[in-house]
C-alpha cells in the first residue's frame, strides 16, 4: 500500500513540475501578433454605404481572347452592388407621420470622377494592364452603358424605399479591336448624390 501511494505521489509531482516548466516555455515564446487599424468616414448623407462597399474590387474573371476577336465584342458582365443601409429621410410638405419612403433626399444616383476614359459616354475606363484592344466597360443595372460624364438630377436617381437600398451596377471587358492577352486593369471614383 506504501509503494503504491509513494508511485502515485511520485506521478503526480513529476506531472505538476513538468506543467510548470511547459507553462513557462508557453509563457515566454512570441507566437506572433499585429496590429488592427480601423478607418471610417461621417458623411451629411441620409444613408450608410455598407462597409467594404467604399472600396470595391470587382473581379472580371479571365476571358478568353476569342471572346474579345473584334471590335465592341465583350465579357459576361459582371455584378457590381453597392449597399446603402440606416437610411433616414427627412419629410417633406408637412406629412404626418413623416412618410419614410419618400421623403426629402430619398433619392440617390451615382456619379463618376477621376477616370482615364477612352470613351466617357460608352463608359469606357482604359485598360491600366498590359492586355491590348481591350477596356473595361461599366453598365447600368440593364445592362446599358454608362455615360461616366453625364449630369444627375432628380429623374436620373433611383428612388430608396425602407431603411436599406442598393446600387447596381455592372462591368465587362470590352474589345476596341482584336484583343491581345495580358492584364486588364482599371479605376474609377463613385461618389453619391441625393435628391
Amino acid at each position: 500500500m506504501f509503494r503504491k501511494t509513494l508511485i502515485a505521489a511520485t506521478a503526480i509531482m513529476a506531472t505538476i513540475s513538468t506543467a510548470s516548466v511547459y507553462a513557462d516555455v508557453i509563457n515566454n515564446k512570441d507566437f506572433g501578433g499585429g496590429t488592427i487599424t480601423f478607418h471610417g468616414s461621417v458623411t451629411e448623407s441620409p444613408c450608410s454605404i455598407a462597409p467594404g462597399d467604399e472600396k470595391l474590387d470587382i473581379n472580371l474573371g479571365q476571358v478568353s481572347k476569342s471572346m474579345l476577336s473584334a471590335a465592341d465584342k465583350g465579357s459576361t458582365p459582371v455584378d457590381i452592388k453597392i449597399h446603402l443601409n440606416s437610411c433616414q429621410f427627412e419629410a417633406t410638405g408637412g406629412q404626418t407621420p413623416p412618410n419614410p419612403d419618400y421623403g426629402k433626399f430619398s433619392k440617390v444616383d451615382v456619379e463618376f470622377a477621376n477616370y482615364n476614359s477612352s470613351d466617357a459616354t460608352k463608359g469606357l475606363l482604359h485598360n491600366d494592364g498590359d492586355a491590348t484592344n481591350v477596356d473595361v466597360q461599366l453598365l447600368d443595372a440593364l445592362g446599358q452603358p454608362v455615360k461616366l460624364n453625364r449630369v444627375t438630377t432628380s429623374a436620373t436617381a433611383q428612388q430608396l424605399t425602407g431603411t436599406a437600398g442598393e446600387i447596381t451596377l455592372k462591368a465587362r471587358m470590352l474589345a476596341s479591336g482584336v484583343a491581345t492577352s495580358g492584364s486588364v486593369n482599371a479605376t474609377v471614383n463613385y461618389k453619391l448624390k441625393y435628391f
